[in-house]
């Protein structure tokens, strides 16, 4: 068996998935070639070969094994990296020579004084008080503001697939007669520079900064209702822009994502729980067997935990130490949920529109509540007999 090189492997890569990998292993912003970041992940020592396919999921290694012909021998995660990493026997001969030829180059690029070294953001020089920005790659002045918008781009690209070829922050564009400036315009994928209007907009962005702790430690949450006041700009902007289908409005620990539902005589605003993968529909999630497992950005993970917390100890006035067994609750419910077999439907999961209606969040409870109960009994040593129903 001969092994396949890095390259090779990242060769076979979609654009989209090396410009995530190269993000994962902390090298510069994702607005370069695929050649560019095909030779900093190879010279990247932190991303070895094993790593970079550790980075990838399931589907995606079924995928790449496709692509570069491999047969993999099992259904696990690491028969797929064994398959992708060796080649057959019986393609030896050939392979060594590219083996041979494909390590001569890296060796050179290796060797080379002049090449461009892979410099991480926070290694790049810049002034104080400004930022890498994600999208563009240039330095922007950080701010509160600037930091929630920059947390969202990055949640984006890798929890929704969208391309920052795709994403303009501070984009202006008039509304009601004046020039107003969106903090992050996201266009129907592939649009050109050029063509860049209110016509190809497909998702707005509003931000704010993120607001500061309440009297408990908390910040307390708000709904939909309750903070429609801050809506204004983003609704105007949604409604001048004929395609327009989603917005959101953030301040870093509030989300609320909006869908617009445009009849003949009005234009309405209805919330939904979160946005599409991509440039799907919303009712592409409504239902749990088409639902997507995203991979979860780690700042926007950490980023979920708080509003978690903050609406069980701020909104509903719980200590924090029993805020923290409700929370362990829902976590460990929804591990026991994964853990199911490949034939059973999810069970931890909630319909874009069922936490605004009665019906739904019935729907919600008459799903997971059970597998707490399952989680009670799996876990008899954590949990004490007396526990409250969730």
């Amino acid at each position: 068996m001969t092994r396949r090189t890095k390259a090779e492997i990242l060769e076979a890569l979609p654009f989209q998935r090396l410009r995530s990998l190269a993000d994962h292993f902390a090298l510069v912003g994702p607005r370069r070639s695929k050649a560019e970041i095909v030779r900093a992940l190879v010279r990247c020592r932190r991303g070895g070969t094993e790593a970079i396919l550790q980075a990838l999921t399931v589907s995606e290694l079924r995928a790449l094994s496709q692509t570069l012909s491999s047969n993999p021998s099992g259904r696990k995660k690491s028969d797929l990296i064994d398959s992708i990493l060796d080649h057959g026997s019986e393609a030896k001969g050939n392979n060594e020579m590219v083996a041979d030829d494909t390590d001569d180059e890296l060796n050179d690029i290796e060797d080379s004084e002049t090449e461009e070294e892979v410099v991480a953001p926070g290694d790049a020089s810049l002034d104080d008080g400004m930022i890498l920005d994600y999208i563009t790659g240039e330095p922007v002045k950080d701010s509160g503001k600037e930091q929630v918008r920059q947390r969202l781009a990055r949640a984006l690209f890798h929890e929704y697939g969208i391309s920052v070829d795709d994403m303009v922050p501070n984009f202006r564009m008039k509304i009601d007669g004046r020039s107003k400036k969106l903090d992050l315009a996201i266009f129907i994928p592939g649009t050109k520079p050029s063509e860049r209007n209110p016509d190809t907009l497909r998702r707005v962005v509003i931000c704010e900064k993120e607001p500061s702790n309440g009297k408990k430690s908390a910040y307390r949450m708000r709904d939909h209702k309750q903070a429609e006041k801050e809506f204004g700009l983003l609704h105007s902007a949604m409604a001048e822009a004929a395609n327009c289908l989603y917005g959101l409005w953030t301040n870093g620990l509030e989300f609320f994502f909006f869908e617009k539902k445009q009849t003949r005589f009005d234009t309405k605003f209805i919330p939904i729980g979160d946005w599409p993968h991509a440039d799907e529909t919303v009712g592409t999630r409504e239902v749990a067997s088409m639902a997507r497992m995203r991979r979860a950005e780690p700042g926007m993970l950490r980023t979920a935990f708080r509003r978690c917390h903050n609406f069980i100890h701020g909104n509903e006035g719980m200590p924090k130490d029993a805020a923290f067994w409700q929370f362990l609750y829902l976590i460990l419910s929804k591990m026991h949920d994964e853990k199911r077999s490949s034939s059973s439907q999810p069970r931890f999961w909630a319909g874009a529109t069922e936490q605004f209606e009665e019906t739904g969040r019935e729907a919600i409870r008459k799903r997971v509540a059970p597998l707490f109960e399952e989680v009670k009994k799996k876990y008899k040593d954590i949990f004490s007999e007396v526990l409250h129903d969730i």
